[in-house]
């Protein structure tokens, strides 16, 4: 599926473009605008196999925006991927303070493992807290 409309590109058409697609949008009018550095290293970084390809780039983020996008346009494989981006809310706030008090963690490192644990061992832990109230 082509992205037709170049003129109105978003976040996600950035994203599909970089993983399932592989369709340049270097021609997309004002790209230094539309194209979010920030946030496309954000839902990269929530996926494994794509999380390598955004810690790489989180330490050249000063580089052109059209330099991070070519490097995660032909370096990350093409695959139709899921991205699920868990912005800050009350029911991570919750989950946050079970990951701090089960691994005795600063709240730095509990925003990280959120990020790594299975939604199996967030269950298990959540049931291990909920249990003692």
């Amino acid at each position: 599926m082509k992205i037709m409309d170049k003129e109105k590109v978003n976040l996600f058409d950035f994203l599909k473009s970089i993983s399932e697609t592989k369709e340049e949008l270097f021609e997309v009018e004002n790209f230094d605008k539309c194209y979010p550095p920030f946030m496309i290293n954000r839902f990269l970084a929530a996926s494994k196999d794509t999380l390598f390809f955004a810690h790489l780039m989180s330490q050249f983020d000063h580089l052109p925006k059209k330099l991070q996008y070519a490097f995660f346009l032909r370096g990350i494989s093409k695959k139709k991927r899921y991205f699920q981006y868990t912005g800050k809310g009350k029911d991570n706030s919750k989950q946050l303070k079970n990951i701090i008090e089960y691994y005795q963690c600063s709240s730095e490192l509990g925003i990280e493992y959120l990020k790594i644990l299975s939604k199996d061992e967030l269950k298990k832990i959540k049931a291990m807290y909920s249990k003692k109230k």
